[in-house]
């Protein structure tokens, strides 16, 4: 349990006196630190230090360490429960950066660190980058020899129990050093420690994984998300459906967004156009026709040039017999429509060009993107046919 904050102490002559006199020394300035502590005048503590031009070295909290663990733990508790309320709270940052400087190269108190970071991230200051290097590396040697959930629970024990902000930020600390396996351990682990992950959880280790292409736990992460009640952002299903592309993973990366639609996730036009895109660059126009297919039954209509990719994909599949039956099916569902000019001018630059006769009558009426679009849908089902009737003969 934390230890309860005693009442602090006025500012007393002799003190500030003191402050003054040792105030340009970094020596002077750990015996007047001392001096604060020994005193409880802890909330004297960040004016001195916020005062100084630069953050002096050698740290001047270095005392403490010659304290037995007990005797350290009971004190930073009792510094970082004065700084809970000190306001304005930003003259604070400087005693947590000390403080967290301090306890980041000592793994074995770990748990120890992991409550001045808590309290550090609460009292909004911005942490410097640095230290996610620090506390990567703290944390991958105290894991040698403990386990996620156990130092997640001595945390707990000295009174600070851990919450999401603090295990986020040790998880984007280890996917900044390339761990990306040790923060999918602990997302996976964080309920065991009474902590529920969050979408940033997720987002953060997503991200990471996108960005070292490792698409297998991608898929299970995103899976895990959909199972706990999580819904994904666009901005997430965007870079997993990038990732996927870029390892020619079309085919996953359609299971997905079709998946995530069903589960109520709305995906949004621009994965879609990515799916789309991956398609035509593999020549999976089937495929192609499919994820358009899904588009429009969304509202979402692709873009013109990609429908033209798509429908002239398809037409260029399979025997003179299947494109002689495209073309007749392109045939049937080209009307007038005066007040399509998009879909005259799709068939004026280039059109069908397997059928004379289909030509000749696009590229004298208007269509209607509909028509269009139903064609697809046409035209895909009767490739799947052919395929299915070529396989059985």
């Amino acid at each position: 349990m934390a230890v309860a904050y005693a009442r602090q102490r006025p500012f007393s002559l002799p003190f500030f006196s003191t402050v003054k006199k040792c105030f340009h020394s970094a020596q002077s300035m750990e015996q007047t630190l001392k001096a604060a502590i020994e005193g409880r005048n802890f909330l004297h503590i960040p004016r001195l230090l916020s005062s100084y031009p630069q953050k002096p070295h050698p740290n001047p909290f270095s005392f403490l360490s010659s304290s037995s663990p007990v005797t350290q733990i009971k004190t930073v508790d009792e510094i970082l429960q004065s700084l809970i309320s000190l306001r304005p709270r930003p003259v604070s940052s400087t005693t947590y950066f000390l403080l967290l400087t301090q306890y980041l190269t000592n793994s074995n108190l770990l748990p120890l660190t992991l409550a001045i970071l808590q309290q550090y991230i609460r009292s909004g200051s911005k942490i410097p980058q640095q230290t996610r290097l620090s506390l990567s590396q703290s944390w991958l040697h105290q894991r040698c020899t403990q386990t996620i959930v156990d130092i997640l629970s001595e945390t707990r024990s000295i009174g600070y129990p851990p919450d999401r902000s603090t295990c986020n930020y040790i998880i984007s600390s280890l996917c900044s050093v390339d761990e990306v396996g040790e923060a999918v351990s602990i997302l996976r682990e964080m309920r065991k420690a009474r902590c529920e992950p969050d979408a940033e959880s997720y987002d953060l280790v997503i991200e990471a994984a996108c960005r070292k292409r490792r698409t297998k736990e991608l898929v299970e992460i995103l899976g895990e998300m959909i199972r706990i009640g999580i819904r994904p952002k666009q901005g997430t299903v965007l870079r997993v459906v990038s990732a996927l592309r870029a390892n020619g993973d079309v085919w996953r990366a359609k299971e997905i967004v079709v998946g995530l639609e069903r589960h109520g996730v709305e995906v949004g036009f621009h994965s879609f156009e990515v799916l789309l895109e991956g398609c035509l660059k593999m020549n999976e126009f089937l495929l192609a026709a499919e994820v358009v297919m899904e588009m429009t039954d969304r509202g979402l209509i692709p873009y013109i040039d990609a429908r033209q990719r798509v429908v002239e994909g398809l037409a260029s599949v399979g025997e003179f017999r299947l494109q002689f039956e495209i073309a007749h099916l392109v045939e049937e569902q080209f009307i007038v429509n005066k007040t399509a000019y998009e879909a005259a001018n799709w068939a004026n630059n280039g059109g069908l060009v397997y059928h004379s006769k289909t030509v000749h009558g696009a590229a004298n009426c208007s269509r209607d993107i509909c028509i269009i679009l139903g064609l697809l849908r046409k035209l895909c089902n009767f490739t799947r046919q052919s395929k299915i009737k070529k396989k059985q003969t």
